[in-house]
């Protein structure tokens, strides 16, 4: 979660520690793909999944720590993806401001939203 990464959590084929504490992860394309991500975006996804599965290291059974510098540049990686492809692109949903605490901003996708 920490990573912007959405999985689901399986039980594996004769997995030792039953249902309850998983040991596999399922990735579903289904809603990359419909954002328009095809096969160079799901390598690049691919890579940052691994990288952080690497620098992951166990704290229990079911939590990991990733390093902060390894975090941050998987978090800006794919909130980058996800502005270039973005859920509803006839939009773009400003971040907060410090200075201005509107709800939100909506306007019209930027000009350098380039799909």
């Amino acid at each position: 979660r920490k990573a912007h990464f959405t999985v689901n959590r399986n039980m594996i084929f004769q997995d030792k520690n039953g249902p309850w504490y998983t040991s596999g992860i399922r990735l579903g394309t289904p809603a990359l793909t419909t954002l328009g991500m095809k096969e160079k975006e799901m390598e690049h996804i691919a890579t940052l999944l691994v990288e952080t599965l690497k620098q992951t290291k166990p704290i229990s059974k079911s939590e990991g720590d990733v390093g902060s510098a390894t975090l941050q540049k998987v978090q800006d990686e794919i909130s980058h993806l996800l502005h270039k492809y973005p859920v509803y692109p006839e939009i773009v949903l400003e971040p907060f401001q410090k200075e201005n605490r509107e709800d939100l901003k909506v306007s019209k996708c930027h000009k350098n939203c380039n799909r």
